[in-house]
């Protein structure tokens, strides 16, 4: 399996790393099974059912806790979504006896916990519960061991900067010298991994004060800090592509180790409708994943050559 990298257009919270083409696996199989029994069942009687997406982040916040609903292909009109966000549910965590009650965060349906009393650390055992009218859905995740031998390949590297005088670029090359400085300047991240386990990095820039851009062009556009989420992979390392990235200063890799329920749905998340497969699923009671990561962070800087 090779790595595959996105930018994921989520808010600037690293712990919001909503896994789509996976659960819209989970949906896409209770919709078919909706049309299989379509001719047997009225459609005023179809089930609507609750699907939750929840992840724990060691050393982070709980704030990526969502619930919403898969809709019935018979309720879906050309301008809906396969999903509809639940805001009004009662969930809960739970860890060696001890409760903490999750808050709505907006509209979205996403959850978080208010206090700073919640940790999430290696060898934690957590129970989930939503509950919503007579629905009850239960779920169980420990959080594995961070990854072993986490290391960068430099933690410095050297890009060319941008000059721009009266008559255009004053640096020899130009914006082209730039871009071939940020295409040779490539960074190597890695860990140990024997048993070929599947493990996912984040990197992100941590912008402190004003930023100090390495285009000028890309202060019209800057609505975001650079983030980078690679697809699980089970190698044991990954080249980071730095073409992509706005500013000089520090930056951090984290490296996340992914929970056997979370490689399990990963690993079945293409649906065959010749098959109707079901998808790999901890949730009791409805449909999704609650899953743990446990990571490791190594900083870097990016700095004018």
């Amino acid at each position: 399996m090779k790595s595959l990298t996105s930018i994921f257009p989520a808010p600037s919270n690293p712990t919001h790393h909503r896994m789509k083409n996976i659960l819209l696996a989970i949906c896409i199989f209770f919709l078919m099974v909706t049309v299989s029994a379509c001719d047997t069942v009225d459609s005023s009687e179809e089930t609507v059912e609750l699907v939750v997406e929840a992840f724990l982040f060691t050393d982070l916040p709980v704030d990526n806790i969502r619930i919403t609903e898969a809709i019935p292909l018979s309720q879906v009109s050309d301008t809906d979504s396969l999903e509809r966000p639940v805001n009004d549910a009662q969930v809960t965590l739970s860890r060696s006896g001890e409760s903490f009650l999750l808050t709505a965060s907006g509209t979205e349906g996403f959850y978080h916990y208010d206090g700073n009393d919640l940790t999430v650390s290696e060898g934690d055992v957590f129970q989930l519960k939503v509950q919503r009218g007579g629905t009850t859905l239960t779920a169980t995740t420990t959080v594995p061991r961070p990854p072993e031998s986490v290391d960068l390949s430099t933690d410095q590297v050297e890009v060319v900067r941008l000059i721009i005088g009266p008559n255009g670029p004053l640096n020899p090359g130009g914006a082209d010298a730039v871009r071939e400085s940020l295409l040779n300047a490539g960074i190597t991240v890695s860990w140990s991994n024997p048993n070929a386990e599947l493990h996912f990095v984040v990197v992100e820039s941590i912008i402190e004060g004003q930023p100090d851009y390495i285009l000028p062009e890309f202060i019209l556009d800057q609505i975001r800090n650079f983030r980078l989420v690679t697809e699980p992979t089970d190698e044991d390392f990954f080249d980071v592509d730095l073409r992509s990235m706005e500013t000089f200063g520090q930056y951090q890799a984290t490296v996340y180790r992914v929970n056997q329920e979370y490689a399990d749905l990963y690993e079945s998340r293409e649906q065959d409708s010749r098959d109707l497969n079901e998808p790999a699923s901890n949730i009791e009671g409805g449909l999704g994943v609650f899953s743990a990561f446990a990571g490791v962070v190594e900083a870097f800087e990016v700095v004018p050559e």
